[in-house]
């Protein structure tokens, strides 16, 4: 039978063979078989192969053909009219390689010996029903055996063209991703590749197939698309659809390194400490021999001391890399070694010899920077040198550094004095505390030439206190200190910052005198500097001082000054006015003070006192002010009851008098003991009874009086008088007038008098009348007298009532 093999597996030709109407399709050409016992008398045979129309090479069309899927092959046979000689289905089983089949396709009795033609179509189906191939229409010509039975000699294959016609047949291109590739040999890499639309839509499931141009640089599995990079050069990676759209990949291969080998530098000899006038210089290769760049070599030093620079390189483009020997300070021989880890040839050792040298100079290596007042400069180097500018590593003698041009006057402080280590002498602690413009350093070492360093500015640092400028011996009370009071803002040495310019705000530090200060207590610093030109304190004294504040600075203290008083406007009585004492008593000393219109006390002033009422004494009479503006005064009193007064007098001032109370002297006084009703009426006993009391002038009970004491009107209405009793004796010092009356309606002041004593007075007393119901004879009554003469007594008719 023949068979048909599945384009799954190959591409090969294939041979239908008809017994009468027997057809057979594959890819192989297989030859007729032997006809089977049930055979018509006639056979006929044709062969045909599919040709699969496409751009891509032979290898990578089996490999396309391999993506697709397919389950059945439809085969249609037709007659020259059109008519369906054979359609049928063919199914491959799972796995199959190929396919024997027997198809029976009727021929006509008539079938001439030239042959019956047909035309041939193939279909290949998948799984979903799609044709995924389709071949024909091809014409064939089936001749069949002749009478007796005789074969027809085989004919040549028919061609049939097929096209692929599954997903993706109608793709416009394929993009292949990624587009460069560049690597060593041995190194993997995995193309994608997508089919798309003309408008740049993918196209799922379409077979795709990855061909390299050169094997020998890179090679690719034709359907996953995984690439081995495999030699030296350039090449494509190709990504093909069986419709002929294509797109590819540049690929760059180098090679690995492989050795590395020393190219110069070797055996060497130069001075004890200084660098090698060659580099040491390598070079990786590949295997081939070709430089390789990118990879890290090693240097160490072995023996010897000393170093290179770098340690550590990465070869160039050729496979370069160098480094720079510093010999070790120890004459000899020394050396160090290159490598790099898997390459052949590391390690590498390569030898120098170090010569001895004597050092003649100091040369500054690392020059100072400009820097800020009272903080460290930058580390300054300096190295023992040669005549030809070696540095002797062996050298490790003092090194001392001062300061060479000094532009500020400054001070240089840290470590002026280091020992040099290999040859090197560094100082990381320099200071200086003054800004200027071009300072210098000097260095010296005993029996070496010394260096100066290059020039250098110091600027001021940041603003750290405040500072006050020079302060006035003595200000004036409540007058503008002057000149006015200026305040620096200072960096951490005391260098005035001129970039500050913030508010400072001034306040009484010592406050001897408890004064208030006054005037435009903020100010905001222009250059650095807050001046304060109205600024004033209104209380003198000594050693006040001012204080400065401003936000994130240390506060500053003015030196002390004094506050003088202002001119005099007058004497005030401190203490002592107003005391109260027995006459003819000192007094608890009387305090005057002269002082300014503000209340300071004004010393070295005159006062002149002198007493104007009571007698009395004062001492001193002349008294000069003390520094506080005080003189105290003694002063006796007078004997003499009541206020007493003197005063205090000084030239250009007005005086002013200092009064006094005595008491307890010469002078007694009568003082009502009970106080009388301010209402009474005419007529009526005064009640209740008037009592009458002598005493002195400390308001003392007088008991050894017992003189008369007289009652009168002081003031009244016309015609007001007093009845009764108006003239009683004192018993112990007291007397008491129990039959007192007004007669007549009205207000009234008694008086009471006695020899001697100072009179007593009563307040106002209201009297009212008293209906009339007698009249009487009050006193006057039943005198004696001569004829025509006048009674020595007047007549005093009282009208009472019942």
């Amino acid at each position: 039978m023949p068979s048909v093999r599945s384009p799954l597996r190959a591409a090969a030709a294939v041979v239908g063979v008809l017994v009468f109407s027997l057809l057979s399709c594959g890819r192989e050409a297989t030859g007729p078989t032997a006809v089977p016992v049930n055979a018509f008398k006639r056979v006929a045979s044709f062969a045909f192969e599919p040709k699969y129309e496409t751009a891509l090479p032979a290898h990578a069309l089996r490999a396309a053909l391999t993506e697709v899927a397919f389950e059945r092959v439809r085969i249609t046979l037709r007659n020259a009219d059109g008519s369906i000689a054979l359609d049928t289905v063919v199914t491959f089983p799972a796995g199959a390689d190929s396919l024997t089949l027997t198809l029976n396709v009727p021929l006509p009795p008539t079938a001439p010996a030239s042959g019956v033609s047909f035309n041939l179509n193939l279909g290949y189906v998948n799984a979903a029903g799609d044709t995924v191939f389709r071949g024909g229409p091809v014409p064939v010509t089936v001749i069949p055996t002749v009478a007796g039975g005789t074969t027809p000699p085989p004919t040549a294959p028919v061609q049939i063209p097929v096209q692929y016609t599954g997903p993706g047949a109608s793709a416009s291109r394929v993009a292949i991703s990624p587009k460069t590739v560049n690597g060593t040999a041995g190194q993997a890499v995995t193309f994608s590749a997508q089919a798309q639309a003309s408008d740049g839509s993918s196209i799922a499931g379409t077979p795709i197939v990855f061909v390299s141009s050169n094997s020998a640089v890179v090679t690719v599995n034709e359907t996953s698309g995984a690439a081995t990079l495999v030699g030296r050069g350039s090449a494509s990676v190709i990504a093909l659809l069986l419709t002929g759209p294509r797109d590819s990949a540049t690929v760059t291969v180098t090679l690995p390194a492989a050795q590395l080998a020393l190219v110069s530098g070797g055996g060497q000899t130069g001075p004890a400490g200084a660098t090698l006038a060659q580099p040491v210089a390598a070079r990786v290769t590949a295997s081939d021999g070709v430089g390789v760049g990118g990879v890290t070599v090693n240097f160490a030093v072995t023996s010897g001391g000393g170093s290179v620079t770098p340690a550590s390189a990465v070869s160039a483009a050729d496979g370069s890399v160098s480094t720079s020997w510093k010999l070790g300070a120890t004459a000899g021989a020394q050396t160090m070694t290159v490598s790099s880890t898997g390459l052949s040839g590391s390690l590498l050792t390569v030898n120098a010899t170090a010569t001895v040298i004597t050092p003649t100079k100091l040369t500054v290596i690392t020059q100072p920077a400009n820097g800020v007042a009272a903080s460290p400069l930058s580390a300054v180097s300096v190295a023992a040198q040669d005549a030809s500018g070696v540095t002797v590593a062996a050298f490790t003698g003092d090194v001392s550094v001062a300061l060479g041009a000094n532009p500020g006057g400054s001070t240089l402080s840290g470590t002026t004095t280091v020992k040099a280590v290999a040859g090197v002498a560094t100082f990381t602690d320099l200071k200086l505390n003054k800004p200027g413009t071009a300072y210098t350093l000097a260095f010296a070492s005993s029996s070496l030439a010394g260096a100066t360093s290059s020039a250098f500015n110091i600027v001021a640092g940041n603003a750290a206190k405040l500072s006050f400028g020079a302060m006035p011996a003595t200000a004036d009370a409540g007058i503008t200190i002057a000149p006015p009071i200026t305040v620096t803002a200072q960096d951490s040495a005391g260098n005035p910052v001129t970039s500050f310019t913030g508010a400072v705000t001034v306040a009484i530090g010592a406050n001897p005198g408890s004064a208030t200060i006054g005037g435009t207590l903020t100010r905001s610093a222009i250059a650095g500097v807050a001046t304060f030109d109205n600024l004033t304190i209104n209380k003198s004294g000594a050693a006040y001082t001012l204080t400065a504040s401003a936000t994130g600075l240390t506060s500053g203290t003015s030196a002390a000054f004094n506050v003088a008083p202002g001119v005099a406007t007058g004497i005030a009585v401190v203490s002592g006015a107003g005391q109260t004492a027995a006459a003819a008593t000192a007094l608890a000393p009387v305090v005057l003070m002269v002082r300014d219109a503000l209340g300071n006390g004004i010393s070295g002033v005159m006062l002149t006192m002198a007493v104007t009422s009571g007698g009395g004494t004062v001492t001193p009479t002349h008294a000069v002010t003390d520094v506080s503006g005080l003189a105290a005064i003694a002063w006796t009193l007078g004997g003499i009851n009541g206020t007493q007064t003197f005063t205090a007098a000084a030239t250009g001032l007005p005086t002013i008098t200092v009064s006094a109370t005595a008491m307890g002297g010469s002078t007694s006084q009568l003082v009502l003991g009970t106080p009388l009703s301010p209402t009474q009426t005419a007529g009526v006993t005064i009640g209740p009874s008037v009592v009458v009391q002598a005493k002195d002038g400390l308001g003392v009970l007088q008991t050894s009086f017992t003189g008369a004491v007289t009652a009168s009107v002081a003031s009244g209405p016309a015609g007001g008088m007093l009845g009764g009793t108006t003239t009683v004796n004192a018993v112990a010092g007291v007397a008491t007038f129990g039959a007192l009356r007004l007669i007549k309606a009205g207000t009234y002041t008694l008086q009471f008098a006695a020899s001697g004593y100072s009179s007593a007075v009563t307040s106002s007393i209201v009297v009212s009348a008293a209906p009339a119901k007698n009249i009487v004879a009050d006193s006057g009554n039943a005198q004696t007298g001569s004829a025509s003469a006048a009674l020595p007594q007047k007549l005093v008719v009282l009208v009472t009532d019942s």
